[in-house]
């Protein structure tokens, strides 16, 4: 039943989905888990969020505190995710990357700067800074918070970049008129032999118009 419950969640068939809920004896942590992705991909933040404050304390993996925090990031429920990544600290469930991921995207998309920092300080402490997403996630987050000498800073410390690298340091800074940078970042990307996309393209025609 977990195999079809979670396959009416993924094709967002989310009625059929909570019909095996309720029918099933037993509910395990991968479940619930299935359960509340599936309502937050059906845009049912808040009874993702009762189903998942109905769950015993000790049941909450880090799996599915990030389903809950990803799944309210995805339907504009920033400030729902950051408190509950708050409590998920409290309880003293270890953060791992894809939490961290996560709460760098909702800070970058909320463009809050002291929540990008103090979170910046976090994935030091815990050493995901090296992770190449955890990385790419950090400078469109300063970018998106317009600052750009602090995204700037980031992408020059990572050992390793990316297409998604280059694009985030050249849409930061083309979104906040610095179109001399943007087009100095567009030709070292070149000279590195990381191939442009659309993307670039259509952004260095916008700054040349």
């Amino acid at each position: 039943m977990t195999t079809l419950l979670d396959m009416y969640s993924k094709c967002t068939n989310i009625h059929d989905a909570g019909r095996v809920f309720d029918e099933m004896p037993q509910r395990d942590v991968v479940v619930i888990y299935s359960m509340i992705s599936g309502l937050c991909r059906c845009h049912l933040p808040s009874y993702a969020i009762d189903l998942f404050t109905k769950m015993n304390q000790s049941d909450r993996d880090v799996g599915t505190w990030n389903s809950l925090i990803s799944g309210l990031g995805q339907n504009s429920e920033g400030r729902a995710a950051l408190i509950f990544f708050g409590r998920m600290r409290v309880e003293g469930v270890e953060v791992d990357v894809m939490t961290m991921i996560s709460v760098i995207s909702i800070c970058a998309d909320m463009a809050m700067i002291v929540h990008a920092q103090q979170v910046h300080g976090l994935v030091i402490k815990s050493g995901f800074e090296l992770y190449l997403p955890v990385g790419n996630a950090i400078v469109d987050m300063y970018a998106k918070c317009g600052c750009m000498g602090d995204a700037c800073l980031c992408f020059q410390n990572m050992p390793f970049k990316n297409v998604i690298s280059w694009t985030s340091l050249i849409s930061g800074y083309a979104k906040h008129g610095f179109g001399v940078e943007a087009l100095k970042a567009f030709h070292q990307m070149e000279m590195e032999g990381v191939v442009p996309t659309m993307e670039h393209y259509t952004c260095m025609i916008d700054l040349l118009a």
